[in-house]
């Protein structure tokens, strides 16, 4: 029985020492995303204003004038996000302290809010120069597909509702 067992034991300890390398190699189910990488895995997929335009024909032209635009805007639309993400910080300390200061509070919200607001008004400028890219064809097909994406979303969330 003891010649059984230390077999078994050497056999065991032997397949771990074999299957160490493999294991070390292995990714966490999630590792891949955190590094931004199931995107590429699964196939390109457009994002940001390229996705908005995809399926789009649009000439060489436009879409070097839509890059332009994008990066010259990028500077900005990254200051600002930092700007809000630390107005939110601040609203959090404020709102989560051992005693509420409704003033402290109100100032951080009054902060956080003109944050948000600078950084969707500077969204919305990029919006319009990109808009003003497109020939009235190509904006009547994106409204086109915005009203249908909203026609989608009416149709699911009525779906749901029903459910409930």
């Amino acid at each position: 029985m003891k010649t059984f067992s230390r077999s078994l034991f050497a056999s065991l300890f032997a397949a771990g020492l074999l299957a160490a390398p493999v294991l070390a190699h292995a990714e966490p189910h999630n590792a891949a995303k955190q590094r931004g990488g199931y995107h590429h895995a699964h196939g390109s997929k457009a994002y940001g204003a390229d996705k908005a335009f995809k399926g789009i024909d649009l000439s060489e032209a436009q879409r070097d004038q839509l890059f332009e635009i994008r990066h010259q805007q990028a500077p900005t639309l990254r200051d600002l996000g930092k700007k809000v993400g630390a107005a939110r910080q601040e609203f959090r300390e404020a709102t989560q302290g051992e005693q509420f200061d409704e003033s402290k509070a109100k100032a951080a919200s009054d902060k956080l809010g003109s944050a948000m607001a600078e950084l969707q008004l500077e969204k919305a400028r990029g919006h319009a120069k990109m808009q003003a890219v497109l020939t009235d064809e190509q904006r009547k097909t994106l409204a086109e597909r915005k009203k249908d994406r909203a026609d989608k979303r009416e149709a699911k969330k009525d779906k749901k509702d029903k459910k409930d």
